[in-house]
């Protein structure tokens, strides 16, 4: 198994975009040796796609709060 397969999948389990978004740069279908490792990489992707929206749609509800908090500050 491809050492990029071994890393994606620890940054996947820690939830560590900052390294998923850093091994998807590195990406390069050329290191894989068969269909059966790239359809893996194409699952492991996937999982990472789930990751990076459910932390957008929470920075996009802490986005939401600061600017209630703002604009309740600046009725007062």
């Amino acid at each position: 198994m491809s050492e990029w397969i071994n890393q994606y999948k620890s940054a996947l389990v820690n939830q560590d975009a900052s390294k998923l978004e850093k091994l998807s740069q590195k990406f390069n279908e050329q290191n894989f040796k068969n269909l059966s490792e790239l359809q893996e990489v194409e699952a492991l992707i996937l999982q990472a796609k789930e990751i990076f929206n459910k932390k957008a749609v929470h920075i996009k509800n802490e986005i939401s709060k600061l600017k209630n908090a703002q604009k309740y500050i600046s009725d007062r």
